[in-house]
């Protein structure tokens, strides 16, 4: 018999309670949180930003390297003398 998939203990999302839980004894934790985020933030530290913008808009996506080639370096500038007849 295959052992793998299916129920397991411990597997899949944690009960809404242990969340629940963990919220309640960190809530008194939120004011010396955000004055030391706000202070990180004043300071420069660029982990602070860098942690307020992915709370604030969202966390970016990364994009794939862009492909370079000798065209893509360089513009071909075609100059034709008009001709005056």
């Amino acid at each position: 018999m295959n052992n793998h998939g299916g129920k397991r203990e411990g597997a899949g999302r944690k009960p809404k309670e242990d969340r629940e839980d963990l919220v309640n004894r960190l809530t008194p934790y939120d004011d010396l949180v955000f004055q030391q985020m706000e202070e990180g933030i004043k300071s420069g530290q660029f982990k602070w930003i860098k942690l307020f913008m992915e709370y604030r808009y969202g966390k970016t996506i990364p994009m794939p390297p862009a492909e370079e080639s000798a065209e893509s370096k360089s513009i071909k500038i075609i100059y034709q003398k008009p001709s005056i007849d």
